[in-house]
């Protein structure tokens, strides 16, 4: 495109070190230490980037998954105030209104730090924070890959709930680019299906939509609804449905499996995303919204298809493989020749949107059909 663009990437606290919840940790101020961390790293950005011949008023943030929830936060950071730190920003698979991240109780945040109390001899302390902190950096990274990830409303860097800000408007007002991946909900559903087992009655379903909705209690009747919707997508897909994968690929599976992945891809992932873009359309701020429908050569398109974090390689054009245990670009000459035209399609729209606050100045061909 002779488009050039700097990329910066930066670490930032995880675990135990960047998202420990709890009564102790709120009452000290000390939570979402990951998204200040990130904070900072934009505001070196803004200092820094000149001396490598970057442009501090052109900055967009950019990320994946968790990045995705990050850089949604960074949206709604006290309430809308960017600082000038970014004007534009890319959510792939999540973004400002991604459900579980701000709904864990306070319970549960708590027995999550009791836990790492637990495993890191502080329990009877009588200050466990100043314990934690003189504690082995190995075990905080021990306890810390058990927990659960916790945002909470901190007063600071996040001010209100998510549907909140966005309902009022209180967001940074800059062009969003923002998708999903078309069966975001077969990888996660596959990491409990030990748990779970498999999908083999409509009652299990909906066994499993209660137990999996996390924003308060649901009646029979609403989960009868949805039962009977995702039963419609079967039996009547739309061009949002399963795509390759099958409702049913095995006994391993189980007949609902593909309603599953639906409903479960829909909670996580899909519902944000349009939540995001009607939020972005009432305060009249530019929105592109993507659905990635492409099934990566190392993706198993009966039970995976076009799962969560297959659009990665193709964003970065990592048409080579690189990282991967697999290539997800297929060895078959023709067919990695589409692959590598939607690689090339896709990188070209991220650098259009970052140059020009728009992904289409791309200059590449329009629809690629795999």
């Amino acid at each position: 495109m002779g488009t050039p663009i700097i990329f910066v990437s930066f670490n930032y606290r995880l675990g135990a070190f960047g998202f420990l919840g709890g009564l102790e940790i709120e009452a000290a101020g000390v939570s979402n230490i990951a998204l200040y961390d990130q904070r900072q790293a934009l505001h070196w950005i803004q200092e820094n980037i000149g001396y490598f011949g970057g442009d501090a008023s052109q900055v967009t943030i950019m990320g994946q998954s968790a990045g995705a929830m990050s850089v949604g936060f960074h949206l709604l950071a006290f309430g809308g105030r960017n600082d000038g730190l970014f004007n534009a920003a890319i959510a792939q698979s999540g973004g400002p209104y991604t459900v579980p991240v701000l709904s864990r109780e306070i319970s549960d945040r708590e027995a999550d730090f009791n836990m790492v109390l637990n495993k890191t001899g502080c329990s009877d302390s009588k200050d466990s924070l100043n314990c934690l902190r003189a504690a082995p950096a190995e075990l905080l990274q021990q306890a810390g890959s058990l927990l659960t990830p916790s945002f909470v409303v901190d007063g600071g860097i996040i001010t209100a709930p998510s549907e909140e800000l966005l309902h009022s408007g209180r967001f940074a007002k800059v062009p969003l680019l923002i998708g999903s991946t078309r069966n975001e909900g077969t990888s996660l559903l596959q990491q409990i299906l030990g748990t779970t087992g498999s999908f083999e009655t409509e009652e299990h379903f909906k066994s499993f939509i209660k137990t999996s909705w996390i924003r308060g209690p649901i009646n029979d009747t609403v989960t009868q609804h949805w039962a009977q919707l995702y039963a419609q997508e079967i039996n009547t897909p739309s061009t949002a449905g399963l795509g390759t994968v099958k409702p049913n690929p095995g006994p391993k599976y189980g007949n609902y499996y593909g309603q599953a992945t639906l409903w479960l891809g829909d909670m996580t992932f899909t519902a944000g995303r349009r939540f995001a873009t009607q939020a972005w359309a009432r305060e009249n701020v530019p929105s592109y919204s993507f659905l990635f429908d492409g099934v990566p050569a190392n993706m198993d398109p009966d039970t995976l298809g076009a799962a969560h974090f297959s659009d990665v390689a193709y964003t970065f054009r990592d048409t080579e493989g690189f990282g991967w245990e697999i290539n997800p670009f297929p060895a078959e000459p023709t067919l990695k020749e589409k692959h590598v035209k939607l690689a090339e399609l896709m990188s070209r729209m991220w650098i259009s949107f970052a140059t020009k606050r728009n992904p289409n100045f791309h200059n590449g061909q329009l629809r690629v059909t795999l």
